[in-house]
């Protein structure tokens, strides 16, 4: 006879297809979610990650939306007010030329440390949009990297993320300038 589950915990059933079904109630919005999967195992594994999830406040429906859409919100909404005009039309160059191409379906949710830096090396070798091939300067992808720093930053203060990847990544050193005398 299988164990009962305690409330609040969610129920796991299979369909009659086979796939295994998870179903927890939302406790934010009230609304009953599912989870589904191949396994008993992967559905336990989801239904455990979702529930602690929601009790540490996190957002799953926020967390879903593709990384793009978030950095132009956190674009207009966080940042247009608090910036200058000629700030605010950098970081929409920064996000347009350079953010926008690279991460075109990515989720949220689904931003690495290792996506991130792999993004930060090859602006380095060939982020320039001219066609010449070649890298961009430190000092203008360490910019970029500072854009989307501060959306991931205000996505864990939302709730949306846990943590802020691009503050894992490795830095490239600046060339020092030679002195000339």
């Amino acid at each position: 006879m299988p164990k009962r589950r305690a409330n609040g915990e969610g129920t796991i059933f299979q369909r009659k297809d086979g796939r295994w079904v998870s179903q927890y109630t939302d406790i934010a919005t009230g609304k009953q979610k599912s989870i589904h999967g191949k396994t008993q195992q992967e559905v336990k594994y989801k239904l455990k990650n979702a529930l602690n999830d929601m009790e540490n406040g996190i957002n799953l429906d926020k967390s879903n939306m593709p990384f793009v859409e978030w950095i132009w919100e956190w674009l207009e909404v966080y940042s247009k007010p608090r910036v200058r005009e000629s700030t605010y039309a950098n970081y929409y160059y920064i996000i347009k030329i350079h953010v926008e191409p690279f991460f075109p379906r990515v989720l949220l949710r689904d931003i690495t440390c290792d996506m991130l830096q792999r993004f930060y090396n090859e602006k380095l070798i060939n982020g320039r949009k001219d066609g010449a091939g070649r890298g961009i300067s430190v000092k203008s992808v360490d910019n970029i990297m500072m854009v989307i720093s501060c959306a991931l930053k205000r996505a864990v203060l939302n709730g949306m993320i846990y943590t802020n990847e691009a503050s894992k990544i490795v830095h490239s050193k600046k060339p020092k300038k030679k002195l000339t005398y």
